[in-house]
């Protein structure tokens, strides 16, 4: 079967080479909006499968992103994204979101917030699309298919503030020898006019312009709540190190998630010292039961003030009888 061959920007064609010629197994990719993150990720894709029968996941944040994204997606020159396979190659299931090629070889697009369908599988790529954005647990489910199947894994995407995308790619930083890593901004990339791009900053915030296109993981994240407040802290020095003083008792503030999906339960310990309010601990998790939390609680040596719950901790839980309140009351 012929290789279907693309164009790739001069910017693109060092990512190219990293994976097809360099041998990397891990490509971070940190590059601005719009610059043809997921095509070229989507073309190596395309061309490792016709090369090698084989699997490949293709994750983003979410299924309906996915959707949105591959198949209602056009790109810039005007071209329907699904159109770079072609039908007379595969064979396109919408529903499941797969693509079989004639050759054996399937691509399947999934969402991070159903990371759990990577389990089992037998994928020899995964290519995780805008990863700052995605459940973390999307690449942690996923190691050890790659490491069994010797497979590759490309992650692209703009920052997002210092979350695990920061943590990975700091990681990827430090260990040249087997993650290839390449941060681009709008002036490498030149994919925006100089007046377009003249329109953006003036309309964008400071902070977002310089997430969005010169990658910075520096700035705030737009839209959180608290970041005038942590920056006006920050400048009255009232944020630094505090340790536990294990004479006073520890108080807990909780946000508790779904059960069944997930979200996130969170756990904040903190401690009254005069007038002060001191954070010495946080702990989160997903998917687990009061009895779980609980014995988090237990392993730790704090001695317990007030547990601040919020109100749907008086929900019933299936099973138990009880309200989730009185189960961890009876727990702890």
């Amino acid at each position: 079967m012929a290789l279907y061959e693309f164009n790739f920007r001069d910017y693109q064609k060092p990512i190219v080479n990293a994976l097809e010629k360099d041998g990397f197994k891990r490509l971070m990719l940190l590059l601005p909006r719009r610059s043809g993150k997921d095509m070229i990720s989507l073309r190596l894709g395309i061309r490792f499968l016709l090369r090698n029968v084989s699997t490949l996941a293709y994750v983003f944040p979410t299924f309906a992103q996915a959707r949105k994204a591959i198949y209602e997606g056009i790109d810039i020159s005007g071209i329907r994204i699904l159109d770079y396979i072609p039908d007379e190659i595969c064979k396109k299931n919408s529903s499941e979101m797969k693509v079989t090629f004639h050759n054996g070889s399937i691509l399947q697009f999934i969402g991070s917030d159903s990371y759990d369908r990577l389990r089992g599988a037998n994928y020899k790529g995964i290519i995780y699309s805008e990863f700052a954005y995605q459940h973390p647990m999307a690449y942690t489910v996923a190691r050890p298919i790659l490491a069994a199947n010797e497979g590759w894994a490309i992650f692209a995407s703009t920052p997002y503030g210092h979350n695990h995308f920061y943590d990975l790619y700091n990681y990827a930083l430090d260990h040249p020898q087997t993650w290839y890593t390449v941060k681009l901004t709008v002036e490498d990339t030149k994919h925006i006019t100089p007046e377009n791009l003249a329109i953006e900053k003036q309309e964008l915030s400071n902070d977002m312009f310089r997430q969005e296109y010169y990658c910075d993981f520096n700035a705030n994240i737009e839209g959180s709540i608290y970041s005038e407040y942590m920056k006006t802290m920050e400048e009255e020095e009232r944020i630094g190190e505090v340790v536990y003083d294990p004479t006073k008792p520890v108080h807990t503030a909780w946000d508790l998630g779904v059960q069944q999906s997930s979200d996130t339960t969170t756990i904040v310990f903190f401690q009254i010292i005069g007038a002060n309010v001191h954070i010495i601990d946080c702990y989160e998790n997903f998917r687990q039961g009061s009895a779980f939390y609980a014995k988090i609680l237990k392993s730790k040596p704090y001695l317990y003030g007030t547990h601040l719950l919020p109100h749907d901790t008086k929900n019933f839980e299936w099973g138990s009888g009880l309200t989730r309140i009185e189960q961890l009351e009876e727990l702890v």
